[in-house]
């Protein structure tokens, strides 16, 4: 054997990894174990619990396969048994705004501290409100109050006109050319 066709830099990992799974195949596994969160017995009697747990999931899947997301979300309201199928498929489908709203929030959600039980709440309806957390403030002001207070100012008596909007929303979709009799679907103006 020749020293020169000795390899001084190897390369090759011999530990061959699986390959990549694709979107649809997350998707199938996700479900599976969605299905196993609702066949157990310790887990299922309790809905809370079973929709808490099956967020990891909905985490999992948000991530990895966020266009399957919204499929997950029909597929979970199914298994819980929250609504019959149709209904399912309305909420949570890939076009409605709820498997939409709902795969952003949960991508971004604590799924497993605080968030969990609001997203099921708010979402699902399976578990009730958390408590609210407490605040400390002590760290938010700089300085104390003054003591004594300030006096107050001396008002000038000319009034300041304010316009406060609130929650405004404008659709980006809205095109100029579309008639404004439109009725195959809605659209918020």
């Amino acid at each position: 054997m020749n020293s020169d066709s000795i390899l001084t830099n190897d390369t090759v990992d011999p530990h061959l990894l699986p390959p990549v799974a694709s979107s649809s195949q997350l998707l199938s596994a996700a479900l599976a174990q969605l299905n196993s969160i609702a066949t157990n017995p310790f887990i299922a009697s309790n809905p809370c619990s079973t929709c808490q747990t099956s967020l990891e999931i909905a985490k999992f899947v948000t991530l990895a396969a966020p266009s399957e997301a919204p499929a997950f979300f029909v597929q979970q309201c199914i298994i819980l048994r929250l609504t019959d199928v149709t209904t399912c498929n309305i909420m949570f489908g890939q076009f409605s705004s709820v498997g939409a709203i709902a795969t952003q929030v949960v991508a971004n959600a604590d799924v497993g501290g605080y968030d969990r039980q609001a997203v099921c709440q708010n979402f699902f309806s399976l578990c009730p409100a958390p408590p609210t957390v407490a605040l400390n403030l002590t760290g938010w002001f700089a300085k104390p109050k003054p003591n004594p207070l300030l006096p107050l100012k001396k008002w000038s008596g000319q009034r300041l006109n304010v316009l406060h909007l609130s929650d405004f929303h404008i659709d980006p979709h809205k095109d100029d050319s579309i008639p404004g009799s439109r009725t195959t679907f809605l659209m918020i103006i």
